[in-house]
């Protein structure tokens, strides 16, 4: 048996190979994140890492670089994706080896400021000793859409509900009403056409519909929402024009419309304490017991990221574009 190699490469490069992995690993629905995002963010830099042995590939983790900003800070983080081992190699020491020849990678080319990801708990000990830490743990709040309670939140929580105008997710005038919107008073990342189409559909947002409070040409935010099998409503982004938008009142407006379509429940993750947070609290979302959490490995000077409760972040920018 030849030793395992590590390598980099363009996903391109072993298209077959990689998902003939996920195949093997019962995922054989990755050839269609593939296809839709893999090979359109190579362009844009996405790169894999491969363990190959025998001339097959058995190991394999993509980053994906992603700018983000908060007001005049632009910082440029990476986001892996898709760690998958094979069979034989479901164990510690062949995922982590590969794991850290990514990190000394990109730490040698010095084009990032960070990594950034989710886990599964099975791996948390992979990337902890790789050298990430834990950043923040990701909160569910969740506001039930079935009567009375609509009617509870409305008179205990009292926030306006703003106007929303709801476009299909590939309209091409909710496209052209990112313009000007970019959270400026939070870290998040950057808005564009290519990040939203190489994320959705996927398994966890199979569909999506834009809400737009205000003047539909020229929102004051824009929030993203996709329905799940059992009738409830994932919030899956929220982006706002600045500070001085009403964000309690776009998600109580985003409750109301998801009540009228008859969702039994609606639900945004993200960091506790963020406005984001606060925001969705002060709607009548309850926050729930989470053990979701997001792992960060400083490249760059640690003190140019913000700390957790001034980033807006949800699961839909992490892994599993």
């Amino acid at each position: 048996m030849a030793a395992l190699a590590l390598v980099q490469s363009p996903p391109s490069a072993r298209a077959a190979d990689i998902q003939a992995l996920f195949v093997r690993a019962g995922q054989p629905e990755f050839s269609a994140t593939f296809d839709r995002s893999y090979r359109v963010r190579e362009q844009f830099g996405l790169r894999s890492w491969l363990g190959i042995e025998d001339a097959r590939v058995v190991l394999h983790i993509s980053v994906s670089p992603e700018p983000f900003s908060c007001g005049a800070r632009r910082l440029v983080g990476g986001l892996p994706g898709d760690l998958m081992a094979d069979t034989t190699h479901r164990q510690f020491w062949h995922p982590l080896k590969l794991v850290r020849a990514m990190v000394a990678d990109v730490k040698r080319e010095g084009k990032l400021d960070f990594l950034l990801t989710s886990f599964v708990p099975a791996a948390e000990a992979v990337f902890r000793a790789a050298g990430f830490q834990r950043f923040a743990p990701l909160q569910r709040h969740v506001t039930p859409l079935v009567w009375p309670y609509p009617l509870a939140r409305r008179l205990l929580h009292g926030e306006g509900r703003a106007r929303l105008t709801a476009l299909p997710f590939t309209d091409a005038r909710a496209i052209a009403a990112l313009v000007g919107l970019s959270s400026p008073d939070v870290m998040r990342t950057l808005p564009s056409a290519e990040y939203y189409t190489t994320r959705m559909p996927r398994q966890e947002y199979p569909t999506g519909t834009w809400l737009l409070a205000g003047d539909p040409a020229t929102p004051d935010a824009m929030v993203l929402v996709s329905p799940t099998p059992r009738r409830d409503l994932t919030i899956a982004d929220v982006i706002w024009r600045d500070a001085r938008v009403r964000l309690a009142g776009v998600l109580s407006g985003v409750a109301a419309w998801a009540a009228r379509q008859r969702h039994r429940r609606a639900y945004l993750t993200t960091i506790p304490g963020t406005r984001l947070a606060v925001a969705a609290q002060r709607a009548g979302f309850l926050p729930r017991p989470s053990e979701a959490a997001v792992m960060l490995l400083p490249l760059t000077d640690p003190g140019t990221i913000p700390p957790p409760d001034q980033w807006a972040l949800t699961p839909f920018a992490l892994t599993g574009w």
